[in-house]
């Protein structure tokens, strides 16, 4: 999980520092901050938290891949009914679709990239519902 937070101060120094904060207050934390960061940690590295995260790019991937199914590899000649079976396009067939499926993943609102659905995890210990933003 150390792409989520710094697991150093050195690592979190130059984050900080990148981020635009003063060299001297990133070399400096007061308690709350620490406090801040460790309860961070503790969330990050939690059972909860990674159920979550599973879940949440679990959906995000079938999403992802759906889209990129119903836009890219279709057959432009075939009906709009929904019944095709199997698309054989060449990869020169194949960009068009995807130029304009990303350019609607992207740009499109509301986005299906982003708007992907409620998360919920429950626990024996907490209940978090978390909207997944992918």
């Amino acid at each position: 999980m150390s792409s989520l937070l710094p697991p150093t101060t050195e690592t979190m120094q130059h984050v900080l520092t990148q981020g635009g904060v003063s060299p001297y207050l990133a070399a400096h934390h007061d308690a709350i901050f620490t406090s801040l960061l460790d309860e961070t940690r503790n969330l990050i590295t939690s059972s909860d938290f990674e159920r979550v995260l599973e879940l949440g790019l679990d959906r995000a991937t079938e999403v992802l891949f759906d889209g990129v199914q119903k836009n890219v590899f279709v057959d432009p000649n075939s009906p709009l009914d929904g019944s095709q079976d199997l698309v054989r396009l060449r990869l020169a067939g194949l960009l068009p679709g995807l130029a304009r499926w990303s350019h609607l993943a992207l740009n499109g609102l509301p986005n299906e990239l982003v708007d992907v659905s409620y998360c919920y995890c429950i626990s024996s210990e907490v209940s978090l519902t978390i909207i997944c933003r992918v």
